[in-house]
């Protein structure tokens, strides 16, 4: 079993960017009665201590990127058709900073400068410096 992962995603017309978080996280039970607030008991998948990581940040292309680019499926949900994918885990670490410093509305102000980076030649976004106190 996989832990929960979250993918945020910003579409547009030449295809779309994802930022993909690997949380580790397992659900070990729900009672009825306590869905839809909460789950009581969450469990690491790894024996180790383990914390959400980001694993890609990366494009989803209706047409091929660079010279030689395959696409990787015939039939894709952001594409609506064929899909020319490439990402980082490196990259991700970027958009990671914005989530966790800058909350979501600086995690999707960060994918659409990286979409417009990816479909328009912008310049990769750099993440901003936001102020913060360490949370209890």
């Amino acid at each position: 079993m996989r832990g929960l992962i979250l993918r945020f995603v910003v579409k547009g017309d030449k295809g779309a960017v994802q930022f993909v978080l690997l949380t580790d996280w397992v659900p070990q039970y729900a009672t009825r009665s306590s869905l839809p607030l909460y789950v009581k008991e969450w469990k690491y998948k790894s024996s180790f201590d383990c914390y959400p990581i980001p694993i890609d940040l990366g494009y989803h292309s209706k047409v091929p990127m660079h010279d030689g680019q395959e696409p990787i499926s015939k039939s894709c949900e952001f594409t609506s058709g064929a899909c020319y994918y490439d990402g980082s885990s490196l990259n991700a670490a970027e958009a990671m900073y914005s989530l966790v410093n800058g909350g979501d509305k600086a995690l999707w102000e960060f994918l659409e400068a990286y979409y417009e980076h990816v479909f328009y030649g912008g310049a990769f976004p750099d993440p901003k410096e936001y102020p913060a106190k360490l949370r209890d």
